[in-house]
C-alpha cells in the first residue's frame, strides 16, 4: 500500500516535468514551449575548497558532510558535529566565496540527489560529496530541486555513472544533465502544483502507515489473547477465535 505512494509520487513529477501537468495552463496563458537545455549551460556548478581534519575545532562555523544534507532534505533541521574556525571561514569567503542564499546543494556521491536550497545560515560543506548548483535567475531552484527528485533526473545520472567504479556524479557530468527549462512564470505554477499534490500525498502515505501499524498491533494484541486463551467462552453462539482472527488479521 506504502510504496503505491512512491508510485504515484514518481508519475506526478514525470508529468510535471514532461509538461503534462500544466498543459491546460500553459493553453489558457498562450506560454510558448519548453526548451531542454543542459544544467551547465544555465548556471555554474561547484564544488568547495578542501578542508583537512586537522582544520577542525571544537566550535565555530558548521561544517556540513553529505549526512547534514540528508538531514536538511528530510527534516529541515541538522545539528552540526564538525567545525571550522570563523578565521579559516573568512579567509575562504574573501579567496573563493561561500554559498549563498538561494543556491543548491547536492548529495554527489553514493547517495546522490538528496538537496537543500542554501538559506542565511554561516556554514561551509565537504569537497567531492556536495556540489554547489549556483542561483540563477532563469531556473527556480525549487523547480531544479523537484526535478532532481524525479525519475528524469535519476535516468540521467544512471547513464552517467554506469561503469564507473563508484557512484558519483562528478560537476562535469552534472553540468551535461538536460533540464526541461519552461518559462518563469510556468516554472512558479509546476511549483505551486507539485507542492499541493505532493503535500497530500505525503499526508496520505503517513495515514497509511499510521493505520498499517494500528493493523500490526491489533494483530500481536489478539494472537496474545488467542494464545492464552482469552478470546472466546464456553458459549456456543460466540464465534471462536479462529473467526476472530480471520476477521481481525484480515485472512480470507
Amino acid at each position: 500500500m506504502v510504496d503505491g505512494f512512491e508510485i504515484c509520487k514518481a508519475a506526478i513529477l514525470h508529468k510535471a516535468f514532461t509538461g503534462e501537468l500544466t498543459a491546460r495552463w500553459r493553453q489558457e496563458h498562450k506560454i510558448s514551449s519548453w526548451q531542454h537545455v543542459a544544467i551547465g549551460d544555465l548556471t555554474d556548478i561547484v564544488s568547495s575548497k578542501r578542508i583537512y581534519k586537522d582544520e577542525y575545532v571544537e566550535s565555530g562555523i558548521p561544517f556540513y558532510r553529505a549526512s547534514e544534507i540528508v538531514d536538511l532534505y528530510d527534516t529541515g533541521n541538522t545539528t552540526p558535529i564538525f567545525f571550522i574556525s570563523r578565521d579559516r571561514y573568512e579567509d575562504i569567503k574573501a579567496k573563493y566565496g561561500v554559498p549563498d542564499p538561494g543556491d543548491l546543494l547536492v548529495t554527489s556521491v553514493g547517495t546522490i540527489g538528496k538537496t537543500w536550497i542554501v538559506d542565511n545560515r554561516e556554514f561551509y560543506y565537504k569537497d567531492g560529496n556536495l556540489t554547489q548548483v549556483k542561483y540563477c535567475e532563469k531556473l527556480s531552484m525549487k523547480f531544479l530541486q523537484y526535478f532532481i527528485m524525479s525519475n528524469d533526473f535519476t535516468i540521467q545520472v544512471m547513464d552517467t555513472v554506469a561503469g564507473s567504479a563508484y557512484n558519483a556524479l562528478t560537476i562535469v557530468k552534472f553540468k551535461k544533465i538536460i533540464l526541461p527549462l519552461p518559462s518563469a512564470c510556468e516554472q512558479n505554477e509546476i511549483i505551486r502544483v507539485l507542492d499541493n499534490l505532493l503535500k497530500k500525498e505525503q499526508q496520505a502515505k503517513e495515514m497509511a502507515e499510521a493505520v498499517l501499524d494500528q493493523i500490526e498491533a491489533m494483530k500481536k494484541s489478539i494472537l496474545t489473547r488467542a494464545f492464552r486463551g482469552e478470546l472466546g467462552t464456553n458459549d456456543p453462539t460466540e464465534e471462536s477465535a479462529v473467526e476472530l482472527l480471520k476477521k481481525y488479521i484480515l485472512l480470507k
